[in-house]
């Protein structure tokens, strides 16, 4: 169970990064846009949710909802620079930083979690709680 929702996570996380420019896509007059890219994410899941989730289980059902997501993501930020004209490089500048943020977190969550060696959520919470 807990490799699914690592997975799922991952495509919440790619997700977020997207919905905007879903938005976007609405605000300008252009919703074609994300409804034919949200068409390509259906098939995509529609195409791989019954194989994988027959060999891998649950694990597979979260493997075919990152892939559908993972499937519109270049496209989605090939049509916002068309939109906006903003390069490649500025996109992934305003990407960078919450991703280098979020990266530190996590590192810095997993080395208190081996630290105190535990894997109990909330014996850690506790722990955390008590420094704080």
């Amino acid at each position: 169970m807990i490799p699914a929702l690592r997975i799922l996570a991952l495509a919440g996380l790619i997700r977020a990064i997207i919905a905007t420019a879903g938005s976007l896509f609405y605000s300008v007059g252009k919703p074609y846009i994300d409804a034919k890219w949200q068409i390509v994410r259906f098939i995509t899941m529609a195409v791989t949710i019954y194989p994988l989730t027959k060999k891998y289980n649950i694990t597979g059902t979260s493997i075919s909802i990152l892939l559908s997501i993972s499937s519109i993501v270049i496209p989605f930020i090939f049509n916002v620079q068309k939109l906006t004209n903003i390069k490649t490089k500025e996109i992934m500048k305003a990407i960078m930083y919450p991703l280098i943020s979020s990266v530190a977190m996590v590192t810095v969550a997993r080395l208190t979690i081996i630290s105190i060696n535990t894997n109990n959520v909330l014996s850690f919470l506790i722990f955390v709680t008590t420094y704080i």
